[in-house]
């Protein structure tokens, strides 16, 4: 599965050869899901010739926090990918997909990009992948064959979730990240 927005068509055509190779490999076994807008013509066009289905919650249920419940509830993601292109735009993006697709219980994939390097460990709680189709075919044909690895990431990245990175647990950081701020003010 896939999650992005209107601005995203560029990181997913970066590696759409990798979903045909992996589509001319395993035909009818695989679903690819998307959450999201697509903003180009060419993307929907090159999305045609693959087994695509778009995945929408109602509007009421389109903006945070209730999206997340919706996303975390009704979708059952195996692998979950996040191509990202490194740019300067890109560079100053967070793992925000890492938490919600962590959240969903789904093994992720993940550009090797500075917003995910900082957090994703590789084999562990994700896969990070380098920006070409080879590494992406061999990420996804790795997943898909080891149903132990990719529970594995699954259960891992969720725990980390949980551990790490909730409110409850950051909250004493956030107190001492304001407070920091306040007395030099």
């Amino acid at each position: 599965g896939y999650m992005g927005t209107l601005t995203h068509d560029d990181d997913l055509m970066m590696i759409l050869p990798a979903f045909q190779t992996i589509w001319e490999r395993h035909g009818s076994v695989i679903e690819f899901q998307i959450v999201g807008g697509i903003g180009q013509a060419d993307t929907l066009q090159a999305l045609k010739e693959l087994p695509v289905r778009v995945v929408s919650p109602r509007p009421e249920e389109a903006e945070y926090p209730l999206f997340m419940l919706w996303f975390s509830s009704r979708l059952h993601w195996d692998i979950a990918i996040s191509p990202l292109k490194d740019t300067p735009f890109n560079r100053c993006k967070s793992d925000i997909k890492f938490l919600d697709y962590s959240a969903m219980g789904a093994a992720g994939i993940y550009s090797r990009v500075p917003a995910y390097e900082s957090s994703v460990r590789h084999l562990e709680t994700g896969w990070l992948a380098e920006n070409e189709v080879g590494a992406w075919v061999e990420a996804l044909e790795a997943l898909l064959s080891d149903g132990s690895l990719r529970t594995q990431i699954a259960q891992n990245a969720t725990r980390y979730l949980y551990a790490e990175r909730i409110l409850a647990r950051c909250a004493a950081n956030w107190l001492k990240a304001l407070g920091t701020l306040l007395d030099g003010a």
